[in-house]
C-alpha cells in the first residue's frame, strides 16, 4: 500500500508540473507554431534525402525506402519521448544545476531530486516530434507487408519504450559525469550528434562501428534493433527483444547508479 501511495503521489505531482509547463509554453503560441513548422521541415528534408538516394540504388544494405522511413520514424519516436522527458535536463544539469548551485533547492524538498529535475525540464513542445514520427511510421506501415493489429501495435509501443530507456540511461550516465569532472566540459552535444547514427541501418557501417554502437554507446538500440524486431526483418529479428531488454535495463541501471553516486559527492557552490 505504501508503494501504491508513493506512486500515486509522484504521478500527481508530475501531472501538475506538466500542466503548468503547458500553460507557460502556450503563453507564446507563435513559438509553438514555429517549432512545429521547423520540426516538420527537418523531417521532410531527411526523408527527401533518403528518397533521392534510393532513386540511384534499389535499397541500402537490403533496406527498402518504406523500411528506411519506418526506421527513421522509430528513431524520431524514441527521441521524441526522450526529448520531452529528459533531453533538456541532460543539457542543463552541469552548468545550471551543479555549477550555479540550483540543485540545492531540489535537495530540500521531499521528492526525488531526479524526478524534480525531470519535471522542471520537460518540454511539451517536443510532442511535435511524436506527431511527425507517427506520420512517418504510419505511412511506412501502410507500404509494408506488416499487419496492423494489436499485437504489432503493442510491439511498437514496447520497442519505443525500451529505446527511450536506452536514450535516458546513456544521457543520464554522461550528464552525471559532471559531478566528478572538475572542468565539467560539454559532453552532451557531441553525444547528441552521435545519436544520428540510429536513423540508419546499423548494417551499413563497418564491424568496428557496429560493435561501438551496440556495446559501448548503444544507440543501435534506440531505433535499429527496435525496428528490426517490430518489422521482423532478418533472421535474428525474434531475438532482438532480448537484446533490447538487456540494453534498456543496463543503460538505466548505469545511469541511475552514476547519478546517485555523483549526487552523494555534490558539495554545492560554496557560496
Amino acid at each position: 500500500m505504501g508503494l501504491f501511495r508513493s506512486i500515486r503521489f509522484h504521478a500527481g505531482v508530475y501531472a501538475h508540473y506538466a500542466l503548468q509547463n503547458l500553460k507557460v509554453k502556450m503563453a507564446y503560441p507563435w513559438d509553438f507554431f514555429v517549432n512545429m513548422v521547423g520540426t516538420f521541415v527537418y523531417g521532410v528534408l531527411n526523408v527527401t534525402f533518403l528518397w533521392v538516394l534510393l532513386q540511384k540504388v534499389p535499397d541500402i544494405a537490403g533496406w527498402t525506402f518504406p523500411e528506411l522511413v519506418f526506421l527513421y520514424g522509430m528513431g524520431e519516436l524514441t527521441f521524441g519521448l526522450f526529448a520531452i522527458l529528459f533531453f533538456h535536463l541532460s543539457t542543463k544539469l552541469s552548468e545550471h544545476y551543479i555549477v550555479e548551485g540550483h540543485l540545492d533547492r531540489l535537495l530540500l524538498r521531499p521528492v526525488s531530486p531526479l524526478m524534480q529535475l525531470m519535471m522542471e525540464n520537460m518540454d511539451l513542445f517536443d510532442i511535435m516530434i511524436l506527431v511527425k514520427s507517427s506520420l512517418l511510421i504510419g505511412w511506412a506501415w501502410s507500404q509494408l507487408p506488416l499487419p496492423f493489429d494489436p499485437e504489432h501495435l503493442a510491439k511498437l509501443l514496447l520497442a519505443a519504450g525500451l529505446g527511450t530507456a536506452v536514450y535516458v540511461g546513456v544521457f543520464l550516465s554522461v550528464a552525471s559525469c559532471s559531478f566528478f569532472m572538475p572542468d565539467r566540459g560539454g559532453l552532451i552535444m557531441p553525444l547528441f550528434s552521435l545519436s544520428d547514427v540510429s536513423r540508419f541501418p546499423l548494417t551499413i557501417y563497418p564491424p568496428g562501428i557496429r560493435i561501438f554502437f551496440s556495446y559501448v554507446v548503444p544507440f543501435g538500440f534506440v531505433a535499429f534493433y527496435p525496428a528490426v524486431w517490430v518489422t521482423g526483418k532478418g533472421p535474428l529479428a525474434d531475438m532482438a527483444i532480448l537484446s533490447l531488454l538487456a540494453a534498456a535495463a543496463l543503460s538505466l541501471l548505469a545511469g541511475l547508479l552514476i547519478f546517485r553516486v555523483g549526487l552523494g559527492k555534490y558539495q554545492s557552490t560554496g557560496t
